[in-house]
């Protein structure tokens, strides 16, 4: 039986070759250089000559195994007709070297280069071997981009090693097959050894697990709901490893924040228990893992080895981080500085190997920083797990979404003048300021038309803009190329700063006007596109991904939720789940007498404080007053101050080790203290307080955001595309912040707790409509007052 593989010659010659010490800088649009340098050099070539001539070839090797081969040559030249026939093919490639560096080369090519140019060589050979009077002989021509100097190298044609090469290949992806089967079948063993590492199931956890494993199964995405306490992580992890693993497929863990990985890390550890053999890695932002003591990635200041993907397959990993159940940032830093390896490309590395990957949104969303697995637009295979995905409106909006102030552009250009003194004398330096500068005025430009007030929609000429891209990113290369190591460090990242503002800023002027304005804004000096409806941008991606399951505690209404954030590429199941027991130990009361609108806060400070003592008074324990602002949370301290209640503030800006005071205050058994915190924050999201360290959150308004023109501008393109723009735009916000920090209460099936509502407008159906079902029927039940309620509740306790 014979064995067949197909495949370009590039992707040959990158699998089975090293990356050289020939080594070229960064400069911007590459490829694009690279390709003028190319249709310049074909350009020059006579008339005979054919040009990007393609090409096919099968090698079959004795041990039955066959490669397809294609590509495309640079150059096919037929030298002479008799007595033999004699042609020539040359590959072209272009280098960013020093000036003058072709002249004193002394060293052999890149082997990339030799063996792209003699595989093609080989396969020309085969074609014309009809005819044994036929000779095929080749040639590399080196271009190097800095001077336009070229080095023209006549290459040995062996055929053996050529074959040898693709026997290489061939042995390499035999190897690979074999890996991804074992792989494979070692994730479907794993699968069926999966089960539920807590003794019991929570009320509606198992009918949701088997709804969720249904739903991937039969080809289905899930999105839903359930209050906090419900035991999200388990619930979506433990269906997804069954189908995905089932599948010999990995799944992702997508969190909203790093404080978001805890329940997730302590989940794992208990599925490990009973699955020990499951491989997890944390993945980290690059500024987290880099050892370089200025965290660069240029090659003349960084020691550390880097891992190109192409080498993955052929990378033996580090034992240390193989034997590692769980890999965080601390192993991979200690294993690269053990190593001498990049931690960031180790981290990517065993992106492509392990069971479970944790980490940022932004490893899928974000055109900078996704994964590689999710970059092609087709199918990964892969299982998609997005945790707290409310947050995923707001940041898909910000990921599509830039911003190119005038201060950076001017502060570039003047931290390149400060280098004056070292490049005057270069014409590339002076073109490069011009260009700034250009553009530094085109940008002020934009800002001049609209008033100071607010930012504002404007409209600009976008082939202008593309050319300011196209000047910026040629003549940045030339200043880059000639002024070689010269160049300050800070100055070259404030250059990329610039450039990847502006080349992402073009890049989405390609988007609909509507979803993605245009603005200008005077007061912040800057000028961008901002993203509206990201709904689009982010569904294209979800499609890369088998299934998905999106889950939080508040994203209600489940239906605008399941189009914004883009669960449109296949069918989607809803759900809302409500535990009986979040019900039974857990009491929403509502003080109507208060009103915590802006202009009555001065007024009802007092009332507010007084009923945050009479709350705190009820039991003995921890509370959480949660505020929509400092600076209403500042006018209650005052009265707080003249009672005896114990209470801490949560301070702008606070340290770590201050939060650390914080939260041991709050921790201390057998006291009442009562946190006066802010809504959003740091101790109202992603933060436990187990037991008693919380029996009572009073949230203080209903958590408005404050009035902005961006949110009036969302609201508007909402409420044109058919929602309630208001409620997208500023009440689905606030009710969340409301669920949210309520959340802090309920943490398992132990606690128990009360939440008190200081607002009137809790009682009007916009924002009731938003809040969990729970509490619905809890307000509109009210018979009695709070306090009589409260007391009832802790009557009851056992």
């Amino acid at each position: 039986m014979t064995t067949e593989f197909n495949a370009s010659v590039g992707e040959v010659v990158s699998a089975i070759t090293p990356l050289s010490n020939f080594s070229t800088r960064q400069v911007p649009r590459r490829e694009h250089l690279g390709q003028r340098a190319h249709l310049d050099f074909i350009s020059r070539q006579s008339n005979d000559t054919k040009s990007e001539v393609g090409i096919k070839g099968v090698y079959s090797s004795p041990e039955h195994r066959q490669l397809s081969l294609h590509g495309r040559i640079d150059l096919l030249e037929t030298l002479s007709q008799e007595p033999q026939e004699a042609f020539r093919i040359t590959e072209f490639k272009s280098v960013v070297l020093p000036i003058a560096s072709l002249d004193d080369i002394c060293f052999p090519p890149p082997e990339r280069f030799t063996r792209q140019a003699l595989i093609y060589t080989y396969l020309v050979s085969k074609q014309k071997r009809a005819n044994s009077t036929k000779i095929v002989n080749c040639r590399l021509v080196i271009h190097n981009l800095t001077d336009d100097a070229e080095k023209t190298l006549d290459l040995d044609f062996d055929v053996r090693e050529i074959e040898g090469w693709l026997n290489e290949y061939i042995d390499l992806k035999i190897h690979e097959k074999a890996k991804n089967t074992a792989l494979s079948a070692h994730r479907c063993e794993l699968a069926s050894t999966l089960t539920m590492p807590y003794p019991t199931y929570r009320n509606g956890q198992k009918d949701t697990i088997d709804l969720t494993y249904e739903s991937f199964c039969s080809g289905k995405d899930v999105i839903w709901e359930a209050s906090p306490g419900f035991g999200k992580t388990i619930t979506m992890l433990l269906p997804a490893l069954k189908a995905a693993l089932g599948r010999g497929k990995p799944v992702f863990f997508a969190t909203a924040k790093g404080g978001g990985r805890q329940p997730v890390l302590s989940t794992i550890e208990a599925i490990q228990k009973y699955c020990p053999e499951l491989s997890v890695i944390f993945l980290s932002a690059r500024s987290e893992l880099c050892l370089h003591k200025y965290g660069s990635c240029r090659e003349n200041e960084c020691s550390f080895e880097k891992l190109e993907p192409d080498e993955f397959g052929r990378f033996d990993t580090p034992s240390e981080l193989d034997n590692c159940k769980i890999i965080t940032r601390r192993e991979l830093r200690d294993v690269g500085e053990l190593e001498n390896l990049c931690p960031v490309d180790l981290s990517f590395l065993y992106a492509e190997r392990s069971d479970i990957v944790i980490g940022d949104y932004n490893f899928v969303y974000d055109p900078g920083a996704r994964l590689r697995q999710f970059r092609d637009p087709g199918p990964s295979g892969w299982t998609l797990l997005v945790d707290e995905a409310h947050n995923l409106f707001n940041r898909g909006r910000e990921i599509f979404s830039t911003a190119i102030p005038a201060d950076d552009i001017w502060n570039c250009r003047r931290m390149l003048e400060d280098e004056g003194w070292r490049f005057d004398s270069l014409g590339s330096f002076q073109k490069l300021l011009i260009v700034l500068e250009l553009i530094g005025v085109g940008v002020q430009a934009s800002i001049s038309e609209v008033s100071p007030a607010e930012p504002q929609s404007i409209e600009i000429d976008e082939t202008e803009w593309e050319e300011y891209l196209d000047r910026l990113s040629l003549s940045m290369a030339d200043f880059i190329i000639d002024a070689q190591d010269r160049v300050a460090s800070e100055v070259v990242d404030s250059l990329w700063s610039v450039y990847r503002q502006i080349e992402y800023f073009v890049h989405l002027l390609d988007e609909e006007r509507e979803a993605f304005p245009i603005y200008a804004d005077v007061d912040v000096r800057e000028m961008g596109v901002k993203c509206l409806d990201a709904s689009g941008k982010l569904a294209d991606i979800n499609a890369r991904f088998n299934n998905i399951a999106a889950f939080s505690g508040t994203m209600s209404p489940l239906e605008f939720y399941k189009t914004a954030i883009g669960l449109t590429v296949r069918p989607t199941e809803t759900l809302q789940v409500d535990p009986i027991f979040s019900r039974t130990r857990q009491l929403v009361v509502l003080a109507d007498d208060i009103d915590t609108r802006f202009k009555m806060r001065p007024r009802e400070a007092k009332h507010i404080a007084e009923t945050l003592i009479e709350f705190c008074g009820m039991k003995t324990g921890g509370y959480l007053a949660v505020f929509p602002s400092f600076a209403f949370m500042n006018l209650i301290t005052p009265y707080l101050d003249q009672s005896d209640l114990n209470f801490v503030v949560q301070a702008r800006g606070m340290s770590y080790s201050e939060r650390r005071r914080m939260r041991y205050i709050l921790d201390k058994p057998n006291e009442t203290t009562l946190a006066m915190i802010v809504a959003g924050g740091q101790f109202s999201e992603a933060a436990d307080y187990p037991g008693d360290a919380c029996v009572g959150v009073a949230i203080v308004g209903p958590c408005l955001p404050p009035p902005d023109p961006w949110r009036d501008e969302l609201g508007d393109y909402w409420q044109r595309n058919g929602e309630d723009g208001e409620k997208v735009a500023y009440i689905v916000p606030a009710m969340q912040r409301v669920v949210q920090a309520a959340g802090r209460l309920i943490r398992s099936e132990e606690d128990r707790g009360v939440v008190l509502l200081m607002d009137n407008r809790y009682l009007q159906s916009r924002f009731l409509d938003v809040l969990p079902v729970s509490w619905q029927d809890y307000l509109k039940s009210k018979k009695i007052n709070w306090q009589t309620s409260v007391r009832n509740f802790w009557a009851k306790e056992l």
